[in-house]
């Protein structure tokens, strides 16, 4: 079974999850009003919505892997970013980023679960991906608050950061022996 997507559903919802309860409040802290935390967290569904079509495509043309690399590349740089800025329009910037990268590492990673996977398990298969999203939301927001609440949001996000970064390269290493 694609264990690749697994990862990138896990490391990918692990970072959606935390930022959604967390947006809010670091927002809160740095004096933006509640608003911003709203359009910050708007651009980033927005940006995935809008980009998923294109990267389908896209993968189907070029291939899954560097849709997927580039998707969770964009993922990563998109939580860091966060705990960089202060102001809005920069924050909106990093919510376009992390949409983008949701946006494209989705269908080329359900697109390769479909590809790998033999017929006899592909419902097997997709269950087990959507298990590792949900457990991405479940684990992301709880960990990463405790993580925001023994140092602070800045840091929260950097780690939020380096779960993607580390299934980056993960997924780097499964899908260079998949070739």
């Amino acid at each position: 079974m694609p264990i690749v997507l697994y990862i990138i559903g896990f490391t990918a919802t692990f970072s959606d999850g935390s930022l959604f309860p967390v947006v809010p409040l670091y927002c809160k802290s740095i004096g933006l009003a509640s608003v911003g935390a709203g359009l910050v967290i708007t651009t980033i569904f927005a940006s995935s919505s809008l980009s998923r079509a294109p990267a389908g495509r896209l993968s189907d043309r070029i291939g899954r892997r560097p849709i997927i690399l580039l998707g969770s590349v964009f993922l990563s740089l998109g939580v860091a970013s966060i705990s960089q800025f202060q102001t809005l329009s920069y924050l909106v910037v990093s919510g376009i980023l992390f949409g983008l990268g949701f946006g494209m590492s989705s269908p080329a990673s359900f697109a390769l679960v479909a590809e790998l996977s033999s017929t006899k398990v592909m419902g097997l298969s997709m269950a087990i991906g959507a298990f590792c999203f949900h457990l991405g939301l479940a684990v992301g927001p709880t960990s990463m608050g405790v993580v925001a609440e023994a140092t602070n949001f800045k840091i929260m996000f950097l780690v939020c950061a380096s779960v993607l970064a580390i299934g980056v390269l993960a997924i780097a290493g499964l899908l260079k022996n998949r070739r």
